[in-house]
């Protein structure tokens, strides 16, 4: 049986008014019209919902349950309606979407302050991790889309779009025996402990010149143990705090150049984007274009 929303919006009108006259003008319909409504509604379903007196009607037992059924129904109705027009603008549903430990410190914080602030109902769930297990998430379709910054060239039933840049050279803190020198080589910088996260880790390859002797996933953790220690960090000189004034500085290393490595933003094939992801590329782009 498929009801038709305005026979039940007729019903818990006519219910809240008590007679057809005074029902018919909040409806904004004829009151034959709403007669031939909810007797056809009651043809429907088989039972009478109301008791017609010379004085008005009253719901039968049956169709008091009936009315306050419809009642909710109509409010899921309602509740859909606003559901679907927040979506089709990006202002509800959801938005899952993944990105590594280095992208989650430079952009997500920015990232969650703009959802917050124009989307207000949407809800937002991030996911740090690998890329391995970020694009495990991406195929079991747990999440949306993702930002990898060592992602692969080619990945079955992937698009992959590059929406940036990073720079990731040596930077150690401002009071380092070697801040401030030019001309440094990877022997001077062989001579301290080397930090980098998983991804730089990988992006370095097996014939790097260098290698890390501290490997972590936390940048926070990565980065205030290199302005508390002699320690150099293989990481985005995006980290800095300040440009004029900055904790950490970049090591002027002459056989070691900063290098720049592309963000990628990758999605499912065949997969419908949400408006909300989006509205959530363009803003990844312009926040990537202001630190790359």
């Amino acid at each position: 049986m498929a009801f038709d929303l305005r026979h039940l919006r007729h019903v818990t009108i006519l219910a809240e008014a008590g007679n057809f006259s005074r029902a018919a003008e909040l409806a904004g319909i004829t009151q034959p019209a709403l007669s031939r409504s909810v007797a056809g509604l009651e043809a429907d379903i088989g039972f009478a919902i109301f008791d017609r007196t010379s004085t008005g009607v009253c719901p039968t037992i049956a169709g008091a349950q009936f009315v306050k059924d419809a009642a909710n129904l109509l409010t899921q109705a309602r509740q859909l309606e606003s559901d679907c027009r927040a979506v089709a603008v990006g202002e509800g549903g959801v938005l899952s979407f993944g990105l590594g430990p280095l992208l989650a410190s430079l952009i997500l914080p920015d990232l969650l302050v703009m959802l917050a602030a124009r989307f207000p109902r949407l809800r937002v769930m991030p996911a740090t991790g690998s890329t391995e297990e970020t694009l495990t998430a991406l195929a079991e379709h747990r999440i949306e889309m993702c930002l990898l910054t060592a992602g692969p060239e080619q990945f079955t039933g992937m698009i992959i779009r590059q929406v940036g840049e990073l720079s990731v050279g040596l930077l150690a803190r401002s009071v380092h025996p070697l801040a401030g020198k030019k001309g440094l080589t990877l022997k001077d910088v062989h001579a301290f402990p080397l930090a980098a996260g998983a991804f730089n880790r990988r992006v370095l390859g097996s014939t790097s010149p260098i290698e890390p002797t501290i490997i972590c996933e936390n940048y926070h953790i990565l980065r205030d143990m290199v302005q508390r220690s002699d320690a150099i960090w293989l990481s985005s000189s995006a980290l800095r705090s300040r440009e004029d004034d900055p904790d950490l500085i970049e090591l002027d290393v002459v056989d070691y150049p900063v290098s720049r490595y592309p963000v990628q933003l990758v999605r499912m094939e065949q997969r419908t984007p949400s408006p909300a992801s989006r509205a959530l590329e363009v803003a990844i782009e312009e926040l990537l274009g202001r630190i790359g």
